[in-house]
């Protein structure tokens, strides 16, 4: 064999065994999962404003949280959501600039972007709005684009503002089921958003002695710009909440004067709390309470119209509650699961002197009434489906929505949303959240240990 021949052949080999070592080298920096930080920062704008708790960024968020990734906390990045600073990384995602920001915030994958949504006019009396998210998925350790997404999303709603965040978190749910199955792929991770949780994004089993989480439901920020005289939306649609968690059977609750007394002695320091949930580390123990459930009201609205054709129109009315909620570890200020809830009931016997001075007892069978129940349900749905299921007979964990006990052939309770009625067959009277004792036949409405 001539030498220039046999050179040859041993700089190939050479040069593919340093190729094959690179490679391994690379993916052994590649963090494992369940051992991976996701770092999500994609802020959206509609028309030329800024979007207050960016939809599409949340739709994002749940999906990594459904497939049991561990998220970084929105508001730890609040440096990086000015449009100057997302231009600068995505000008070079690989740069030294976007493995800063990780390395600053633990990250291990970034997932930056940009969305915005704009008015696509009013159709059948609703605003109706189109939305478009970029995002890119950065691995810290190899300096890698793991994925390149875009997606567009439409809503429609009563007001353009909803419309618009209907719309962008269509788009992120989108572009979430294309970057989990790059990102799984990469860290060796699901690949897909799950419906039922998994045992790895479950809260941690901290219970009470009949074997029930313990849950503290905070007092609701806000935003809704709705105000009636007698009725704070902020503090009722929590107590409502408290109250049917509690008619559930499947956690158990703080009372609200309790947390009350606790918020009133913080003051200002549970100013932003949804903002920054990461304070609520400090009410660990709060009444042997772990969780802690943290809301805004973003949307708290009705509106009066016409419909029909001709001199034969009918008078309809739309109410809307939307509510932005987290559920908190209180000893970690871990957020365990964000997610939107809505109620919307329309009617065509619409309240025309407004809802000033009601109780709820007298305002739960109107339309804004009807779409608060709506709301709370869908809350509830939400927090109670974070915890695994425990059966009442045996004390064991059962295994997604169950019907029977697989350990003792138990059947297994469903949980109940309360309907806010009297449980009495005979007596079936409104009663309010904070009610002990139903004010018409003295019915006990709360469980007793």
């Amino acid at each position: 064999m001539q030498p220039t021949l046999l050179w040859s052949k041993l700089v190939r080999s050479l040069v593919l065994v340093l190729c094959v070592c690179s490679a391994q080298a690379a993916l052994a920096d590649v963090p494992k999962y369940p051992n991976v930080r996701v770092m999500v920062v994609v802020p959206e704008w509609h028309l030329t404003r800024p979007v207050v708790d960016p939809a599409g960024e949340t739709s994002i968020i749940r999906a990594l949280l459904d497939a049991g990734y561990r998220v970084i906390d929105q508001t730890q990045s609040m440096a990086l959501r000015t449009p100057e600073k997302v231009a600068e990384i995505l000008r070079a995602p690989i740069g030294a600039e976007a493995r800063n920001a990780m390395a600053r915030y633990g990250a291990d994958i970034l997932i930056i972007g940009e969305a915005f949504s704009e008015s696509a006019g009013i159709i059948r009396g609703a605003h109706s709005c189109r939305a478009r998210l970029e995002a890119t998925a950065i691995l810290r350790d190899s300096a890698e684009i793991l994925a390149r997404e875009d997606g567009h999303g439409s809503g429609a709603d009563i007001t353009e503002l909803v419309a618009a965040k209907t719309a962008l978190s269509e788009a992120g749910k989108y572009v979430a089921a294309k970057l989990l199955k790059r990102i799984g792929k990469a860290v060796g991770g699901p690949v897909g958003s799950t419906v039922s949780h998994s045992a790895s994004q479950q809260a941690p089993a901290d219970h009470d002695r009949s074997g029930r989480p313990i849950v503290a439901v905070f007092p609701f920020d806000d935003r809704s710009r709705y105000r009636m005289v007698g009725w704070e939306q902020g503090k009722q649609i929590p107590d409502l909440i408290n109250m049917a968690l509690l008619k559930t059977g499947r956690v158990d609750v703080v009372e609200m004067t309790d947390i009350e007394a606790v918020v009133g002695s913080m003051g200002d320091q549970l100013s932003g709390l949804y903002d920054n949930p990461g304070r609520m580390a400090k009410l660990g123990g709060l009444k042997g309470a772990r969780f802690g459930v943290i809301g805004r009201i973003t949307e708290f609205a009705t509106k009066i119209d016409g419909m029909g054709v001709g001199p034969i129109r009918v008078r309809r009315e739309t109410a809307t509650v939307t509510i932005l909620l987290k559920l908190v570890d209180l000893q970690t200020g871990q957020l365990y699961a964000a997610d939107q809830v809505s109620g919307k009931v329309t009617s065509t016997n619409p309240r025309l002197h407004g809802y000033s001075n009601l109780s709820w007892a007298s305002m739960q069978d109107t339309c804004l009434g009807r779409a608060v129940t709506k709301a709370v349900n869908e809350c509830v749905k939400k927090i109670i489906g974070t915890f695994p299921q425990i059966c009442s007979h045996c004390g064991k964990t059962l295994k997604g929505d169950a019907k029977f006990c697989n350990a003792c052939g138990g059947k297994v309770a469903e949980a109940q949303v309360a309907d806010l009625k009297c449980p009495n067959a005979r007596c079936k009277a409104a009663v309010s959240a904070g009610d002990a004792f139903c004010p018409e036949c003295g019915t006990a409405l709360r469980n007793k240990e």
